[in-house]
Parts: structure tokens; sequence; C-alpha cells
């Protein structure tokens, strides 16, 4: 059994390994086991689902800390509490959760079913015929649930392998697990998919940003170019990158699903004064909606001394001052929001292509989506994230991902954030095997 972190490195494993190896995700495993074995559902915690008594930030905190506690290797939320010394409040709030996913009063979020996979083969509650060889990539980047899984499942062998400079999810609590197993180790300093001048200039990047002593090399190749990737930093240059394909006719693949780029795009192109949002995850932007229109509606009655109005009459100046100031409504909730990084990018991508255009731009999307099931397609567009794992003949690197690093070389000093970013812009380009274009930070 082959496990990985991201579902397009499995599948395309799979081509490799042939018919004797099972590659899957470690989340695919667990679902198996746990979410279709009782037939639970799947969705995210939302602050909706904590009692109104609790404050809006600590119910965010519940949240962060129950995600932290399926992602850990902890085995009892109360031992979780415990460590981190938490509040009352969010204990019993998060126990009470907890109790509700496992009953399935409200639905299981991706990351409990993986701590209940784990639960399980610890109380062997799951059972594994024993593997031959059982191998775990981008251990140098996992969660310690996933470091447990690994030695908890039965197998003759165990190899873990992974790169601790592609350490690129810490926002997810992820650790290098090579700092927590005890079994030989052995360093790896050659590519057998980077050129050699390619490699030389990473090494060069390396040393002088990341790593002093890293040693990197790489391997000549007489391969043609046969695959290239556009690889950026953001959603927002993400979905440029497909308009522009989109109207160059220009055949693309994507690393995620065209819904789940464009899921929050759409729902925010749908936000107005009074309009109930179906998402249960944003239904509290609901509330700031209609606050910052009663603000704009009250001002103009003010201004033009409108002492009384009709129903009818409410109802049109509403809907005409909601359509005038849509786009100020979003940099008002962008604003109030700025620390959330997937809400911001999805309000970016919104105002720069206007929302009438944003459910166009997901069916053509969709349609090349199907496209790719009966053509094979050599061009891929991702963001640097989503590109971990995979490899391309030919990569160009993006504006958005050269100037972010530039700025964080030049002015951002030796925080976490700064060591993550550093190594994604070490990803995106080691997944070039011969030509790596616009990598203007080596």
């Amino acid at each position: 059994m082959y496990l990985a972190y991201n579902k397009s490195i499995a599948d395309e494993s799979s081509t490799k390994f042939g018919k004797k190896v099972d590659c899957l995700t470690t989340h695919s495993l667990a679902h198996d086991s746990i979410v279709k074995e009782n037939n639970y559902n799947i969705d995210e915690i939302t602050w909706r689902d904590i009692p109104d008594i609790v404050r809006y930030k600590t119910k965010l905190e519940i949240i962060d800390y129950i995600k932290e506690y399926s992602l850990s290797d902890k085995l009892s939320w109360s031992d979780f509490v415990q460590k981190h010394k938490l509040r009352p409040t969010i204990d019993i709030n998060g126990t009470k959760l907890i109790k509700l996913m496992e009953s399935g009063k409200i639905p299981l979020t991706h990351e409990y079913y993986l701590k209940m996979f784990h639960i399980a083969l610890v109380n062997n509650d799951v059972y594994f015929d024993q593997l031959d060889l059982l191998m775990l990539d981008e251990a140098g980047d996992l969660n310690k649930v996933t470091l447990e899984i690994f030695k908890l499942l039965p197998a003759k062998l165990k190899i873990a392998v992974g790169d601790q400079y592609q350490n690129i999810y810490g926002f997810n609590h992820t650790v290098n697990c090579f700092d927590l197993l005890d079994d030989k180790q052995f360093s790896l300093t050659k590519s057998f998919r980077v050129s050699v001048d390619i490699a030389k200039s990473i090494e060069n990047f390396c040393i002088k940003n990341i790593d002093k002593d890293m040693i990197f090399k790489g391997t000549d190749s007489s391969d043609e170019l046969k695959t290239k990737a556009f690889i950026c930093k953001t959603n927002l240059i993400l979905v440029d990158e497909i308009v522009k394909s989109q109207k160059l006719n220009i055949n693309y693949k994507l690393t995620r699903t065209v819904d789940s780029i464009f899921k929050l795009p759409i729902i925010l192109s749908k936000l107005g004064f009074n309009k109930d949002i179906r998402n249960k995850q944003y239904k509290y932007l609901e509330k700031d909606i209609n606050f910052f229109y009663q603000g704009v509606i009250d001002v103009y009655i003010k201004n033009n001394k409108i002492s009384t109005i009709s129903k009818k009459d409410y109802e049109t100046l509403t809907n005409t001052l909601s359509d005038i100031n849509y786009y100020n409504m979003l940099k008002y909730i962008k604003n109030k929001y700025k620390d959330n990084i997937k809400l911001s990018q999805a309000l970016n991508i919104v105002i720069k292509n206007k929302k009438e255009n944003i459910a166009d731009l997901c069916k053509l999307a969709k349609k090349q989506e199907k496209k790719n099931e009966t053509i094979e397609c050599k061009y891929t567009i991702c963001t640097a994230h989503s590109s971990k794992g995979l490899e391309f003949s030919n990569v160009f690197i993006s504006d958005d991902l050269n100037d972010s690093v530039k700025s964080s070389i030049e002015h951002d000093g030796f925080s976490k954030e700064h060591k993550e970013l550093l190594n994604l812009y070490y990803v995106a380009c080691t997944r070039a095997s011969i030509k790596l274009d616009n990598a203007t930070q080596l």
C-alpha cells in the first residue's frame, strides 16, 4: 500500500506502481472504514453549531481546537484539553460537538473521521491484513495523526519518504515526521526528476535562504518537453490563468475540482440585502451584509430628507442601493475578515471578474473538466500548494509567487510564515524536470 496526502499524487502513482500496490490517500482509507461503514455525512463545523450563549470569537477558537485535536496524536479530547490547558467553555462545548458528530446528529469533519480511524486502529475496531510493504509519502509535512495511522497499520516493512524543506502546510498543523521517527534514516541528496542546471540554481537558492548545508543534485535527461504547468500562489491568479486559457481556446487541467475553486466565489456573487445564504459555513455573513446595507439605506433616506416611504418604494430603493453598493459591501467584508485568507482570495476573484461573470466562468471550466475525460491534456494550472508531489517537463512560475518570495526575503526576517513561503518556492521550482521559466528569485 502507498499512502499520499494529495489525491492527485495517489492517482498518478497508481499508473506507475501497477496492480499489486493500492495507492490511496490517508483520508480515503479512513473514509472507507469510518464514514462509508457507518453512513456518516461530511461537512464543516460552523459557529452556528455552537450555542448562542458562547461568544463568536470563542466559537471560532472551539472550531480551531477541535481541528487541531483531530490532527494530533492524542487519543482523547480530555487529554488534548489538559495538554493545552484549555478554558472550561472550550472544553465543555468541544465535548458536546464531538458527541454530536459521533452520534451522527451533525456531520463529521474531514479531520475528525481521521481521528476516529486513528482511535479505531488503537482499539482494534478495524482490521487490516498484514501488508508486505507500506509506503508513506510526504512524511516531511504530515499531521501527527497520519503518522500514528502509518505506525499502527500492520506491515512487514514500512518506508516513509519525504522532504523537510517541503513543509508548507503548517497552517494545517503539520510537522516534520522524521523528527518523530526512531528508525533508520537515509539522506536523499539527488533528484531523479530535476535537471542538473535547474538543480544547481535551486541548491544555490536553498543555501542562501533555507539551509546553508543543503545538497541538491540533479540528473541529465534526454526527454522531450511533453507537459507544462503554470504554478501560482493564489486562487486569484489561478482563475486569471483559467480565463486566459479559455479565451485562447487552450486545453488545460486543474489539480483541484472546478467546484472547489468556484464554490465560494459563486456564493459571494449572490450576496445582497436580506438575501438568504444557504451554505451554513458562510451563513454568518448575512448579519454583516445587512448591517452594511442598512447603513447605506439610512444615509440615503437622511440625505434625501425622506420621512415616509411606501413598502414598494422601499423595496425598489433597497434593490437599487444594493446593486450600486455591491462592490463596496464586498470590500467591507474583506476588511472585516482580512485574516481569513480563503475568504479574501474568493472576494478578490469576484471583485476582479465581476459578479455576473462568475457562474459563466465556472460553467466553462466544468466543460473543460468534462472534456479532459476524453482527451490527454498536457497543460496544468495549479497553485504551488496543490502542485506538491507532481512533476512536469516545463514549469512557469507566476509573478505573484515570485513577488511574494522577493518581498519576504527583503522584509520578513525568519518568521514561521517566511520559512514556509521559501519552502513553497522550493516546492514549485522542483516540479520542473527539464525547463523552468520565470523563476526570478533563483
